[in-house]
């Protein structure tokens, strides 16, 4: 499995000719090559012989980073590639959940164990982001 770093152009363009679908995301509308008010722009994707079977999305803006958008085909779910694809974090992270078939208890768990604060408390998010 190889892991490179692509533009949504370029992963959308690859995936189209890959697999002949659109890109699989609840955010970005059929033939849409842009994610408009959405900020995700970079995206780790893992390949198996030559075609893009899961990626990743984020975005680094003025000390926040956002962690979203992400997908990885039915047969190669359950590899560990998700946590592959993580890129390297830094600043103040924001997570974009939008699955329409998720657990939120779940996630919330998830989330905590990476130390994540799920539904932080005002004060807790004056601390972190400051007021």
């Amino acid at each position: 499995m190889e892991i490179k770093e692509l533009s949504l152009n370029e992963l959308t363009s690859l995936w189209q000719n890959s697999w002949g679908e659109k890109l699989p995301s609840s955010r970005l509308p059929a033939g849409q090559t842009r994610l408009g008010f959405y900020p995700i722009d970079r995206f780790k994707v893992a390949f198996d012989e030559g075609k893009p079977v899961s990626f990743r999305g984020w975005s680094e803006t003025n000390g926040y980073f956002m962690l979203g958008m992400a997908y990885t085909r039915e047969e190669y779910r359950r590899l560990g590639l998700h946590k592959k694809l993580t890129p390297p974090m830094r600043g103040k992270v924001i997570v974009g959940l939008s699955q329409k078939d998720f657990s939120p208890e779940a996630w919330a768990k998830t989330f905590e164990g990476q130390g994540f604060i799920v539904n932080p408390t005002d004060e807790e998010i004056i601390e972190v982001f400051g007021e």
